[in-house]
């Protein structure tokens, strides 16, 4: 992951929306902190441990975790190693735009570590950090701004707890494993003559973002994870075609959605992407004209009619952003053939997997008739997670739960019996043997 010394937007911030910050002058205003006084010392150069996701809410978010430490230490990353103090890897996603998550994680030890500040202020254990709304203009992400040589953070935000100056610069120091609050600087936005950034530098800007960001990665790669669980378990939507185990297809991420459509798979679908859980497919269409994808997934999402739709190509970014418009893109994600998709299944090792058992055991109760249950393995982006019932006496069922962020629990999404399609049923059952990670047996 890049680490960059000026203000850096994560992708999933559309629109992106910017203004110059002005410090609010006074006393001490020259000895505000420098990242040079704070130094981090000898920056870790050993491989990376392997992240310790011990709670439910870090394991929900293993793939991102992960996925960030393995782009560090990649070819593809233009700066190996930490990112921060020396020996910290910052870890950002998206969850909406705007909206942004923040971990660290000590590539020495593997612990995670919470942001500074949280979306609900000072201390709470949560990733969601606060967003920054300067005056009337629409919110952003924070501006983050760190070094790898360094124990000290600056942010600019807006928390729910600002008090009187609703934003901030915040300048945070790292100490071992803590974080300690050393100034923060309200931020005046002037409401007249403020200075405006042209077309061509802010062009540049998000351009710079969206092709640096690993959360752009992150969001083709959870795409990608969520159309091989639908090949597994043919979910797929209605008319959906898999040729050649990859498919090109234009996408587009909004505050709470992604959209894609692509005529090599014939469809267009859209998921909601809440808070609480994984991605959820809310609607669908064929997609089967002779329009681009790009022109397809425009009039899909209902923005055919936005006169410059802020697009990502191979010359950079084209459009004006807009309120709700989101970002779109071309890309090309690489599925590979149902059978391809089971042996991965099958190596699959989830951490969630005891959390799951002991949930299920939980609610399971004496006389319910339950002879075993048989839980299909299943990766940290899957919207749902089925397991096969054998009730003998009183009629087997397939079980379909999610992780609920916000409740901290697992959640019961459907249970389809025999009575409602047996035929579906079977062949749910047959996946779920077929990469089944774990077994109970209750007699």
């Amino acid at each position: 992951m890049t680490t960059v010394n000026s203000t850096k937007w994560v992708c999933y911030c559309a629109p992106i929306l910017f203004a110059f910050l002005v410090q609010v002058p006074g006393r001490g205003a020259s000895t505000l902190p420098r990242f040079e006084d704070y130094p981090a010392g000898q920056i870790y150069v050993g491989p990376p441990a392997a992240p310790k996701l011990t709670t439910p809410l870090e394991q929900s978010f293993a793939a991102e975790i992960n996925d960030t430490v393995e782009y560090a230490y990649s070819d593809k990353s233009q700066q190996k190693g930490p990112n921060f103090a020396g020996r910290l890897i910052v870890v950002r996603w998206g969850c909406g735009a705007p909206c942004m998550r923040m971990a660290l994680v000590d590539v020495q030890t593997g612990e995670i570590y919470y942001p500074p500040i949280t979306y609900d202020g000072h201390g709470p254990k949560s990733f969601d950090l606060p967003l920054l709304a300067l005056g009337r203009e629409y919110p952003q992400n924070p501006d983050l701004e760190f070094r790898p040589n360094s124990n000290l953070m600056v942010i600019k935000a807006t928390p729910s707890d600002a008090g009187s100056h609703p934003s901030y610069t915040f300048y945070f120091l790292w100490r071992q494993s803590g974080w300690t609050l050393l100034r923060k600087v309200p931020i005046v936005v002037p409401l007249a003559g403020r200075p405006q950034m042209n077309r061509s530098r802010l062009a540049r800007a998000v351009a710079l973002c969206l092709v640096d960001d690993p959360s752009l990665r992150a969001t083709e790669r959870t795409l990608e994870a969520v159309l091989q669980w639908e090949i597994l378990w043919n979910d797929s939507p209605k008319g959906f075609r898999l040729p050649d185990g990859s498919i090109t297809l234009a996408m587009n991420v909004a505050p709470g959605s992604v959209s894609y459509c692509s005529h090599q798979a014939g469809v267009c679908v859209t998921y909601r992407t809440g808070d609480y859980r994984n991605w959820e497919g809310v609607s669908s269409a064929r997609c089967d004209d002779n329009r681009s994808d790009q022109d397809a997934l425009l009039a899909f999402i209902g923005k055919e009619t936005v006169k410059h739709p802020l697009v990502l190509g191979r010359g950079g970014l084209s459009g004006s952003p807009a309120p709700e418009s989101g970002i779109t893109w071309t890309t090309r994600v690489n599925l590979g053939t149902r059978t391809e998709i089971v042996k991965q299944y099958q190596q699959k090792h989830p951490q969630e997997i005891e959390g799951l058992q002991n949930w299920i055991r939980a609610a399971t109760t004496r006389d319910s008739g339950v002879k075993s249950i048989s839980i299909a393995c299943f990766g940290p982006s899957d919207p749902m997670v089925y397991y096969y019932v054998d009730r003998p006496a009183k009629g087997s069922v397939v079980m379909a739960v999610f992780w609920d962020r916000e409740r901290q629990s697992w959640v019961v999404a459907s249970s389809p019996e025999r009575s409602q399609g047996s035929q579906r049923l079977d062949e749910m059952h047959r996946t779920i043997e077929s990469v089944v990670c774990s077994t109970l047996n209750f007699e």
